[in-house]
C-alpha cells in the first residue's frame, strides 16, 4: 500500500511539471513561427515598395525619352518582380504546416531575396544617376526610426505621429499632367485639310478649265482657264485634265506652193506645189 502511494505521488508530481514545460514549448514554436512569417512578409513588403520605385522611375524615363534610363530600367524591375514572385511564394508555404527545418530554409532564401532587392535597388537609382543616401542623417528634425529599415528611394518619416518609409518620388496625383495634343483626322482620297484642320471635298475644275496645280493633303486644286489659239494658229495639243492646249502658228506656203487644204482649228496648212503648164 505504502509503495502504491509512493508511485501515484510521483507520477503526480511528474505531471505536474511536464504539462507546463510541454505548453511552454507549444507557445515558444508558435511565436517563433509567428516571427518567421513576420519577418518574410516585411521582405516581401520591401520587394513591393522597390518593384514601385523602379516602376516610377521607368515612367519618368519614358517621359523624358531617355532610352537608355529607361533600358536600363526595365532589365532591374523585371529581376525585381521575378525575386518578388518568388519572395510570395515562399510567403505562401510558411502559412502551411511546415517543420522546423523546411521553415529554417524558406527564411534563409527569404533573407537572400531581402538582399537582392536592396541591391538591385541602389543598381536602379544608378540607372538614373540618382545618390544613394542611408537614412540617419543628422538634421533638425524628429529622430524617427523604421522598421523594417525604409530602402534606397525611400525616406523614414512621421506619418500621424507613426513612422513610415515615404517614397521620394512625388506621388503621381501630384505630378502635372500634360494635355494630349488635339486628334489629327485623317482625310479621305477626295479630301485636303484646310487651315482650319477641318477635312473639305477637292474641287473639280469646270468645263473651260485645266488644274493647273493638283490638289495635295493640305491644299485644294487650282483651275486655269484652258487657252484659246488665236487666228493664224491651230491647235497642236488639246487640253487634258491637267495641262493646257498647246497652240502653233499655221503654215504659210511657200512661193511655188499652194494650200491645198486650209488650216482648221485643229489642222495645219497643206501646201502643195504649184502645177507649172507644159510648152
Amino acid at each position: 500500500m505504502k509503495n502504491l502511494t509512493q508511485f501515484f505521488l510521483s507520477s503526480l508530481i511528474l505531471l505536474v511539471l511536464v504539462v507546463p514545460f510541454s505548453a511552454t514549448a507549444g507557445i515558444t514554436a508558435e511565436s517563433t513561427r509567428q516571427e518567421q512569417f513576420s519577418r518574410a512578409q516585411s521582405i516581401v513588403n520591401q520587394g513591393e515598395r522597390v518593384s514601385s520605385r523602379i516602376a516610377g522611375l521607368k515612367t519618368q524615363g519614358e517621359r523624358e525619352k531617355d532610352i537608355i534610363k529607361v533600358n536600363c530600367l526595365n532589365s532591374k524591375l523585371a529581376q525585381v518582380n521575378a525575386n518578388l514572385r518568388n519572395a510570395k511564394g515562399r510567403l505562401d508555404a510558411l502559412t502551411i504546416e511546415l517543420d522546423l527545418e523546411s521553415r529554417r530554409q524558406a527564411m534563409t532564401v527569404m533573407d537572400v531575396l531581402g538582399q537582392k532587392f536592396q541591391v538591385l535597388n541602389r543598381e536602379a537609382a544608378q540607372c538614373v544617376g540618382q545618390n544613394v543616401f542611408e537614412p540617419g542623417i543628422k538634421d533638425d528634425t524628429p529622430i524617427v526610426a523604421c522598421s523594417p529599415k525604409c530602402i534606397v528611394g525611400e525616406t523614414c518619416k512621421l506619418v500621424d505621429n507613426v513612422s513610415k518609409c515615404v517614397s521620394d518620388i512625388a506621388d503621381p496625383a501630384d505630378v502635372p499632367v500634360l494635355a494630349p495634343p488635339p486628334p489629327t483626322s485623317t482625310c479621305q482620297d477626295s479630301e485636303y485639310k484646310g487651315s482650319d484642320g477641318a477635312c473639305k471635298k477637292v474641287s473639280t475644275c469646270p468645263s473651260g478649265q485645266y488644274a493647273s496645280k493638283v490638289a495635295t493633303a493640305t491644299s485644294d486644286t487650282v483651275c486655269t482657264a484652258v487657252t484659246t489659239c488665236p487666228p493664224g494658229q491651230f491647235e497642236e495639243s488639246a487640253p487634258t485634265a491637267t495641262s493646257d492646249r498647246v497652240c502653233k502658228a499655221a503654215t504659210a506656203c511657200p512661193p511655188g506652193q499652194y494650200a491645198s487644204k486650209a488650216a482648221t482649228a485643229t489642222s495645219d496648212t497643206v501646201c502643195a506645189a504649184v502645177t507649172t503648164c507644159p510648152p
